[in-house]
């Protein structure tokens, strides 16, 4: 069982807040995969199809914090966000490291 899809206190700023971390408006947690060892949300604003994933690892890391300080790598997932016909959008250390160096 993923840790943060069961404990909301766990997650860090802004998600603790139930806000997506690109846009910092509401989110919904979206439990799609208990599994999972992440924490997976809906976020109305970035596109409310789209499930957004984000590993365990990168929420573990200092990499999360340097990327919800870089808003144009912000922009640039957003962007991805909006424009994914995919259901799921996943972030990971190693797809958040392409960005953040």
């Amino acid at each position: 069982m993923g840790l943060y899809n069961y404990h909301l206190e766990s997650l860090p700023h802004p998600l603790n807040n139930k806000c997506c971390f690109v846009c910092n408006n509401q989110m919904t947690p979206y439990n799609q995969n208990p599994e999972l060892d992440g924490f997976q949300y809906k976020c109305s604003n970035c596109n409310p199809n789209v499930v957004i994933e984000l590993s365990g690892s990168l929420l573990a890391s200092s990499l999360y914090s340097k990327l919800c300080d870089n808003n144009n790598v912000l922009k640039i997932i957003k962007k991805q966000i909006e424009d994914t016909t995919n259901e799921r959008f996943q972030l990971s250390t190693s797809f958040v490291s392409k960005y953040i160096h």
